[in-house]
């Protein structure tokens, strides 16, 4: 049996339509439900089978068969789960700078911090007011002895006193008969045995103090007395202008 090229041409269209039809059938109630997205065709040159193009619209020399339609879109589905955190972003630009805030109250007064290092000495200041008189500061140690000064020159001589009672005439008023030669050899006994020491006199007078002689050099400084304690921390200053 021969088959021609028409004949050839409408197996293939049969053949086409028994796969299309299903699926028009199926794609029925998507049509009828008003699909969203376009409808698709199989488009067939009518003579002659060189192709078959699925395609939206098909050209006036081909068989237009519907295949699909766009699937209707269905309820909000559940929500997934949470992506892995991304990478931090580079930083932003600085942005313009913000007003001039109001001064914010004292904050407390913070614990003392620890003595800083000292820093250079600064510039010298304009003298200050007289302050009060602070307390007066402990005794320092007595500094080591300077070097003996020069002796002063001999004072004055003072006057003179009035003569005294000899021993003779006190030994007369005591009971002593006889002439002073008879006084001097009564005073002389045989040798006696060494005596034992007798107990020293008492100081005698401080004769008139001589002139003061000059200053002797000034002895070394005492050292320094302990370094009094660390006043309290004064109250924070108000804040800065914020930076440009």
């Amino acid at each position: 049996m021969k088959t021609t090229r028409n004949t050839k041409s409408r197996l293939w269209i049969a053949a086409l339509g028994a796969i299309a039809l299903p699926t028009m059938l199926l794609a029925a109630p998507a049509i009828a439900a008003q699909p969203k997205g376009p409808i698709t065709f199989i488009c067939l040159p009518k003579s002659g089978i060189q192709h078959a193009i699925v395609r939206t619209a098909c050209l006036k020399s081909e068989v237009r068969l519907m295949i699909a339609s766009s699937t209707i879109e269905g309820p909000q589905g559940p929500q997934g789960p949470a992506g892995a955190q991304g990478a931090t972003g580079p930083a932003g630009a600085q942005g313009p700078a913000g007003a001039q805030g109001a001064t914010g109250p004292a904050g407390a007064q913070g614990a003392a911090g620890a003595q800083g290092a000292t820093g250079p000495a600064g510039a010298q200041g304009p003298a200050g007011a007289q302050g009060a008189a602070g307390p007066a500061g402990a005794q320092g140690a007595t500094g080591i002895a300077g070097p003996q000064g020069i002796p002063g020159s001999t004072g004055p001589t003072g006057p003179i006193g009035a003569t005294g009672v000899s021993a003779y005439d006190l030994a007369v008023s005591l009971g002593f008969q006889g002439n002073p030669a008879q006084w001097l050899a009564s005073l002389v006994g045989p040798q006696g045995e060494p005596g034992l020491d007798g107990l020293d006199g008492a100081d005698g007078a401080d004769g008139a103090d001589g002139a003061d002689g000059a200053d002797g050099a000034d002895g070394a400084d005492g050292a320094d007395g302990a370094d009094g304690a660390d006043g309290a921390d004064g109250a924070d200053g108000a804040d800065g202008a914020n930076g440009q």
